[in-house]
């Protein structure tokens, strides 16, 4: 019974000892500063903030990006001052940002304070809004039909304006009102325009 008692034991020692010669290697491999974070527990280069969602998951950041902007009301973008001949502009400025649309972004996220439109086969919902010039416009464009719709106008000056949903998806697309007076947009899809897919855009 005692030879194993004191089989036991030095087991117990050995483990220990093979348990040391392994910290203190770590201890010898881990630069400096790196131990100074864990002992100080300093994670800020991880920015751990609490549980993540799936939005913030790298493959959904553009998603989050798009919403986390238009929620907190794009307090860093100034507006568009237009020049005093604005009226003679013909194409979307290349010095503003040029329009682009949104990854889809999942339903239930559509932050408030947007000009949101529904497409589906009976047209648009509203088919008019408003906005002032100068400002930047923030479209959230719903397809609840059952085709593939767009988004399009017809003046030149908005052409960079563009989207394109499949059935159930919703898309952003930020752009400046460049301008006063009315623009027309519609599905460009072949057919879809005659069948009264057709709004229009007024900047006042």
């Amino acid at each position: 019974m005692q030879s194993v008692i004191r089989f036991i034991i030095t087991l117990l020692f050995i483990g220990l000892i093979v348990i040391g010669v392994v910290f203190f290697s770590i201890i010898a491999v881990v630069p400096k500063d790196k131990l100074e974070k864990i002992k100080n527990k300093d994670y800020s280069s991880t920015q751990t903030t609490g549980k993540k969602s799936i939005l913030d998951i790298s493959l959904f950041a553009p998603i989050r990006a798009f919403i986390d902007e238009v929620s907190q009301g794009n307090n860093s973008t100034p507006a568009y001052v237009p020049p005093s001949n604005s009226g003679e502009i013909e194409t979307y400025p290349a010095e503003l940002p040029q329009p682009q649309a949104s990854v889809p972004l999942p339903k239930g996220s559509i932050p408030s304070g947007v000009e949101k439109i529904i497409i589906s086969e009976s047209g648009f919902k509203p088919s008019i809004f408003r906005v002032k010039e100068g400002e930047q416009v923030v479209l959230i464009l719903e397809n609840q039909g059952r085709k593939t719709h767009s988004f399009a106008f017809k003046d030149q000056l908005f052409a960079p304006v563009n989207i394109s949903l499949g059935p159930g998806e919703s898309r952003g697309i930020q752009f400046y009102a460049i301008k006063k007076g009315e623009f027309v947009f519609r599905c460009d899809l072949p057919g879809h325009e005659d069948a009264g897919e057709v709004g229009t855009m007024i900047i006042e």
